[in-house]
């Protein structure tokens, strides 16, 4: 019996022996493996998107602004990570994702050399790890593949225009409006401030954890910008550098046209689109184009507009039913529109009438007007049951100026869906320095304040008494972080501080304008 009892307990802790063995392998093997690569949520609650943009200051080498980046706007990251790995995973397998990743990877690493956006994406990682999500750097790549939608409806692209020369008394003045369908990428919109260590610094709207949407301005005066184009013809789409990695290169690296046209015709170009560059030069031009192939035109008239139709001859094998009325009757019309309001101004074309444009819910069919008609397809001003105008913007390059109004201009009701929108522009000014472009927005502040204050009154309605609250404690905010960061030492401080600042400050201004464009309106009626 003895014998028996110890032939058992020899057993049991033999047995414990190899699940204790068995037990440290398991826990090894999991530790062993990077974190976050299960695609499983790393969102820790919920936040609504945005109604104005943060702005987001990245500067310094690729991997610090990729830290500063998964700083500032963490949970956003977070919100569109997981938004954007669900919509890839109800098409894909997780390991074909992971493929593709690689491959996309590779074509990154080998042909964008002027700046190491896989130390940015690590950046991104290890800042996001460090404070509690698990990420990798496989993930920035799935938010800037994977849109967490199969693609836009054909009335849901973007339209944008320049015009320069005898167009606007010699003043490069460019237009674009990004529209596009409402997901979580989309939505929670962030404005990016680019400084790099080597390069020129550049802002870029972007959707949260992207580096772009369609549209990129630098310090030298060179506007880049995406359309949809059609990609109907063979090898017209297929692995290869996302178009939201194309406007930093451009932006960091292109002081004018024919640079930022050597590097869009020398990588591999993953998405078809029709490609409009302009600079203060007097340089512009679109370069239609696919993934194999491309053509360009430029702006006979001092002014060159780009839908989501092809022109040049060259493209008809991409867009298979050449005639734009009948492949696709919005983009056609918003063409016409376009460039009927420009010629209509030609000559004395600035800033407003640009805004006009942007804003206007009319459309000319190239016979009469269509007006106040902003539920069709056919506006510049987008408003479509799955997608709208998600920020529209305006640049003057010439004085380092960009205008971003978040959600549809002048009529704020849909948008990026997006509480908190105003409809009205706020003005960012490019500079070297994060420093110059705060000081220059607390300025704008100010001048902004005292201009309503005046058209408010003794007597404001409740209404325009609580935006005015709301004004002026964004205001102190605003000068609260302007002077931490002026003081801060640590880099990723200051740029966190300056952010929160311009943020701020951005938010007083909207809603100066909204209060402003109120009381002018009750002044009148």
């Amino acid at each position: 019996m003895m014998k028996t009892f110890r032939q058992k307990a020899h057993m049991l802790c033999l047995t414990c022996l190899i699940l204790f063995i068995l037990s440290g392998t398991v826990v090894f093997a999991v530790e062993s493996l990077p974190v976050g690569t299960n695609p499983g949520p790393v969102s820790e609650q919920y936040s609504p998107p945005p109604g104005l943009m943060p702005v987001v200051i990245l500067q310094g080498s690729p991997y610090e602004m990729g830290y500063q980046y998964g700083l500032q706007v963490p949970e956003y990251l977070a919100i569109v990570r997981d938004s954007v790995w669900a919509g890839a995973l109800s098409e894909k397998s997780y390991d074909e994702i992971l493929d593709e990743c690689r491959v996309d990877k590779e074509y990154i690493a080998r042909e964008l050399n002027d700046f190491q956006f896989i130390e940015f994406f690590k950046g991104i990682s290890d800042a996001m790890n460090d404070q509690g999500y698990a990420f990798t750097p496989v993930d920035p790549i799935v938010m800037l593949y994977y849109g967490g939608h199969n693609g836009p409806a054909p009335e849901e692209h973007c339209t944008a225009f320049a015009a320069y020369g005898n167009a606007t008394n010699n003043t490069l003045i460019v237009g674009d409006n990004f529209d596009y369908y409402s997901v979580s990428s989309n939505s929670y919109q962030v404005l990016l401030f680019l400084y790099p260590d080597n390069g020129y610094s550049c802002i870029i709207p972007s959707g949260a954890g992207r580096t772009g949407n369609n549209v990129v301005v630098n310090e030298k005066g060179l506007v880049y910008i995406t359309t949809a184009g059609p990609a109907q013809g063979a090898g017209d789409t297929g692995p290869g550098i996302s178009a939201f990695l194309e406007l930093p290169s451009v932006g960091m690296s292109a002081a004018s046209v024919p640079e930022g046209e050597e590097i869009l015709l020398n990588i591999t170009r993953s998405f078809s689109l029709s490609r409009l560059l302009a600079d203060t030069s007097g340089n512009a031009e679109v370069i239609e184009s696919t993934r194999e192939k491309f053509a360009i035109r430029n702006g006979s008239e001092d002014f060159i507009i780009a839908a989501n139709h092809y022109l040049n001859p060259a493209m008809k094998e991409s867009q298979k039913i050449w005639d734009p009325l009948r492949y696709y009757p919005s983009s056609y019309y918003r063409y016409i529109t376009a460039e009927k309001q420009i010629r209509d101004g030609y000559g004395k074309l600035d800033y407003e009438n640009f805004r006009h444009i942007l804003s206007s819910s009319d459309w000319w069919d190239g016979q009469a007007w269509h007006r106040d008609d902003r539920w069709s397809s056919n506006t510049i001003n987008r408003f479509r049951p799955t997608g709208a105008t998600l920020y529209s913007l305006i640049t003057v390059p010439g004085d380092r100026v960009v205008s971003i109004c978040q959600g549809n201009p002048d009529m704020p009701g849909w948008g990026t869906r997006a509480p908190g929108q105003t409809g009205t522009y706020v003005s960012f000014t490019l500079g070297s320095s994060p420093e110059y472009m705060v000081y220059k927005l607390r300025s704008d502040a100010d001048a902004h304040m005292w201009e309503t204050i005046q058209l408010r009154g003794d007597a404001p309605d409740t209404w325009t008494n609580e935006q005015w609250n709301s004004i002026e404690n964004d205001y102190w905010e605003g000068n609260w972080w302007h002077n931490k960061g002026t003081l801060e030492t640590d880099p990723r401080n200051r740029t966190f501080a300056f952010g929160k600042a311009a943020t701020a400050y951005s938010s007083a201004i909207a809603h100066t304008r909204l209060v402003h464009k109120y009381c002018e309106s009750e002044t009148t009626s």
